[in-house]
């Protein structure tokens, strides 16, 4: 298991995780067919991923008895609990969930401004600026929707550890899971820091 940069206090504080703006929203968790099984042995009703052995779980509208700026009228994660900020599964919960406020995406290299990639991370090697010639490819980087990584955006902790995380994601295991669930890399959102390009899954 990954380990897990944000505090749990700060994270039974915030309003922002396991919800979402509708049904239908990219950003729900994707589960492999591993995390199915094991969010099921954990009481996950697989009815939640609508007969497929993996994929997206079904959100549930969010509670309108409890106030959550932002969200009342969106939707959330079944396995979260509003009135506790838990989730139900989190032992076993998926790999979206357990590298979050970090995310994979496929790089737009042309939404991104020339020469800011972020700190220095997809072309650390040189801090050199990005290249918009180079091949598409994929990246890890950093939800500044999250208010840990908001307030440490360019901090030597984040630094660190989303380093040592992107090296973990080029290990075998790692480009084997992605490469067998290709839905786990999301597409490009302007609002996440791109951090490092994952070679071992760029062409």
């Amino acid at each position: 298991m990954l380990s897990q940069i944000v505090p749990s206090d700060l994270c039974l504080k915030c309003d922002i995780c396991c919800r979402f703006p509708d049904a239908n929203s990219f950003l729900a968790p994707f589960f492999t067919e591993e995390e199915v099984q094991k969010a099921s042995r954990y009481g996950l009703s697989l009815d939640f991923f609508n007969g497929k052995k993996s994929g997206r779980i079904g959100l549930i509208p969010f509670p309108d008895e409890i106030e959550s700026p932002g969200h009342n009228g969106g939707c959330q994660c079944p396995c979260f609990d509003p009135a506790s900020h838990r989730c139900s599964i989190y032992e076993v919960r998926p790999f979206d969930c357990e590298i979050y406020p970090f995310v994979l995406m496929r790089l737009d290299r042309q939404a991104l401004p020339a020469g800011e990639p972020g700190f220095g991370g997809i072309e650390s090697e040189a801090n050199r600026p990005l290249n918009v010639n180079q091949p598409n490819g994929v990246v890890l980087g950093m939800d500044t929707k999250c208010p840990f990584i908001r307030d440490r955006l360019n901090g030597p902790e984040i630094q660190a550890f989303s380093s040592e995380l992107a090296q973990r994601l080029e290990a075998q295991s790692y480009q084997t899971l992605l490469l067998k669930n290709p839905d786990l890399i999301g597409p490009f959102q302007e609002d996440v820091v791109v951090l490092f390009l994952l070679r071992g899954l760029s062409v």
